[in-house]
């Protein structure tokens, strides 16, 4: 096998030059003659990061962007980082995200009927994952007031006697859309394996139909 090393000073005599060449070339180009081929990376391997300050595997730093967008470029520039496409060698701004979201939802009624929203109508959602709850949101077809109440448990069907949400409910008063990340009381830990359940306390109004939304943040 060949050595995965530099040289040792004052020692590999005769070999220095075999093994800096096999550890250059592990992941440099090498073409075998003097061109400017040569030296650039044909491929790179990352180091497992660490919990400890510096030593993340990829760091990049701040700095201004290129004069003129070149293709297969990637920048950073303050709180963005960018990728240039090839066609035409458009930059492009990189989306990102504080964490991934997850939206467990409930729905009550079929969209055409007031009927067929109802009081006290339950709906069960289970979740594979682990995360907080953020934030919810309402949405109704029509301009309506309603509470809905929250339950969770692990592995099996929540009652009320699992509310997570002993106050500040899921409400909606005379409007069709509703949304507060204030969520005081609540018990907001998510386990995998755990089962929502969602109960419709309370409605006035005619809605066809009212959508219940959590923001599960994961982690």
């Amino acid at each position: 096998m060949a050595e995965q090393r530099l040289p040792i000073v004052n020692s590999d005599d005769g070999a220095w030059g075999t093994i800096l060449n096999q550890y250059l070339k592990k992941e440099h180009y090498d073409t075998g003659a003097n061109n400017a081929a040569n030296g650039g990376h044909q491929n790179v391997t990352l180091r497992p990061g660490m919990t400890t300050a510096g030593t993340a595997p990829l760091k990049f730093t701040s700095g201004p962007l290129l004069s003129s967008a070149e293709a297969g470029a990637i920048e950073f520039l303050t709180d963005r980082f960018y990728y240039t496409q090839t066609t035409s060698a458009t930059r492009k701004t990189i989306a990102a995200t504080d964490d991934i979201t997850h939206t467990p939802t409930a729905i009550w009624g079929d969209g055409i009927a007031a009927s067929s929203v109802q009081v006290n109508a339950k709906s069960y959602v289970r979740v594979p994952y682990s995360g907080t709850i953020v934030s919810w949101s309402i949405v109704a077809s029509v301009a309506c007031s309603c509470e809905i109440d929250i339950w969770k448990a692990n592995a099996v069907l929540p009652t009320v006697a699992n509310v997570i949400a002993p106050s500040a409910k899921p409400t909606l008063s005379t409007s069709t859309t509703g949304f507060s990340s204030l969520l005081t009381g609540w018990t907001t830990s998510v386990s995998p394996g755990d089962i929502f359940g969602f109960n419709l306390n309370s409605f006035s109004g005619a809605p066809t139909a009212i959508t219940l939304v959590l923001n599960i943040i994961n982690g």
